[in-house]
């Protein structure tokens, strides 16, 4: 018999008792989309002059309704905003000013490219009233109507 047909012909074999080895083995595996899960709470929709209200009426009730919770604010027009990075000694002070409530940022950088007049969505963990105001910790902050071409780039 002839060697070299007959190495082509076990090769072939091989192969193929391979792959269908490989198609057997993947049969019985069924594949699914899992559930969705959130990854955290969603925060809690809810409005600036109501919250600003319901202190300056009754801090400890505000305090049970609002404090530690993470809260959407939409619609925001930013009164004043402070930035104190570049300062020495610090304060590292950033924030948003709003009526009677106190913005700070997650991150210092965060509020660079929101000027004053500007309109904005806030997300961020009620802190309570302080120094005389409702203060917002930990903003994740969007732009919904404002110019950021019209604001110089801060240099730090």
């Amino acid at each position: 018999m002839n060697t070299p047909k007959l190495k082509i012909v076990i090769i072939i074999a091989l192969m193929l008792s391979l792959c269908l080895i490989g198609m057997s083995a993947c049969q019985h595996q069924q594949s699914f989309v899992p559930a969705y899960q959130t990854i955290g709470m969603p925060p809690q929709e809810a409005d600036i002059e109501q919250l600003i209200t319901d202190y300056l009426t009754d801090q400890a009730t505000a305090d049970a309704k609002y404090k530690g919770k993470k809260l959407l604010f939409s619609g925001i027009t930013v009164e004043e905003i402070v930035n104190n990075i570049n300062t020495y000694p610090p304060p590292l002070d950033v924030y948003i000013f709003h009526d009677l409530a106190k913005f700070t940022p997650r991150y210092l950088t965060d509020f660079d490219y929101i000027g004053e007049g500007f309109v904005v969505d806030l997300v961020g963990v009620c802190q309570g009233w302080q120094f005389s105001r409702v203060l917002i910790d930990d903003c994740w902050v969007g732009v919904v109507v404002g110019d950021v071409a019209s604001l110089t780039t801060p240099e730090y």
